[in-house]
């Protein structure tokens, strides 16, 4: 932490169960990181401003697997792996 805010790299446990490991940049997740949610459910890749941004993998804990790029959180293109 620097002044108060996440910064570097770091694991930060959410209220709700979800776990990030990761880079961080003024308090938010930027760079790689993998996010683990509550549901068992994780997305692995890159990050900007909080939000998922360019390539990743989202595994669903059915065993489903979708490789893509994000923009804004959301996913814009993607493959089924």
């Amino acid at each position: 932490m620097e002044d108060g805010n996440k910064e570097g790299k770091g694991i930060y446990y959410f209220n709700d169960g979800d776990k990030y490991d990761g880079e961080f940049k003024n308090d938010n997740k930027e760079g790689k990181g993998i996010i683990y949610y509550n549901n068992e459910d994780k997305y692995d890749g890159e990050w900007k401003n909080d939000n998922k941004e360019g390539k990743g993998i989202f595994y669903y804990n059915n065993g489903v697997k979708y490789f893509g790029k994000w923009k804004n959180g959301n996913i814009i293109e993607f493959f089924h792996i």
